[in-house]
Parts: structure tokens; C-alpha cells; sequence
């Protein structure tokens, strides 16, 4: 062989590993690419499912805060009730899970 061809042949190989580099680092780039979306994703995913909870845990406090208000207005209506009843000089109170007009004489409550 002569010099000529060695020096093509040392090129054609310096050109091929030049190659086979770029590949290499094009491969790895794809890699962290693919990488930090998926990261991405993940995070994404974890800030929905908190904004999901959040909102259950205002649900929540909402339906507590109507339960709440509903047995106040209930405790409102009871004691309006009695106070209209105990107008009448007859003595009324909760007995037995109801309102009821009675003497204590007898009262079986």
C-alpha cells in the first residue's frame, strides 16, 4: 500500500468513529429528552392528583358547613316550636325524639 491509501483509510476510519460519536450523543440527548419529559409528566401528574384533593377537601368542608347550618336552622325551628307551645302554659320538650305538650305528672318521657 501506498501512502495515499493509508491516509484515505485512516479518514474513512476517523470519519466513521467522528459518526459513530454523533450517534452516540445524539442517542444519549433523545435519552435525557425522553427523560425529563417523563419527569415532567410525572409532575404533572402528582400537581393534578393535589389540586384533586384539594378540591375533595373543600367538598368536604362545604358539605360540613351545610350539615352544620342545616341542624342549626333545624335547633332554630325546635326551640321557635317549644317557645309557641310553652305559650299555651302547657310544658313542651323533646321526648322520644319528638316535640310534645305535656304535665310532668304524666309524662312518660
Amino acid at each position: 500500500m501506498q501512502e495515499g491509501e493509508v491516509d484515505e483509510e485512516e479518514e474513512e476510519e476517523e470519519e466513521e468513529e467522528e459518526e459513530e460519536e454523533e450517534e452516540e450523543e445524539e442517542e444519549e440527548e433523545e435519552e435525557e429528552e425522553e427523560e425529563e419529559e417523563e419527569e415532567e409528566d410525572e409532575e404533572e401528574e402528582e400537581e393534578e392528583e393535589e389540586e384533586e384533593e384539594e378540591e375533595e377537601e373543600e367538598e368536604e368542608e362545604e358539605e360540613e358547613e351545610e350539615e352544620e347550618e342545616e341542624e342549626e336552622e333545624e335547633e332554630e325551628e325546635v326551640d321557635e316550636e317549644v317557645a309557641e307551645l310553652n305559650d299555651d302554659d302547657e310544658l313542651v320538650h323533646v321526648g322520644n325524639g319528638h316535640l310534645h305538650a305535656c304535665s310532668f305528672v304524666t309524662c312518660n318521657y
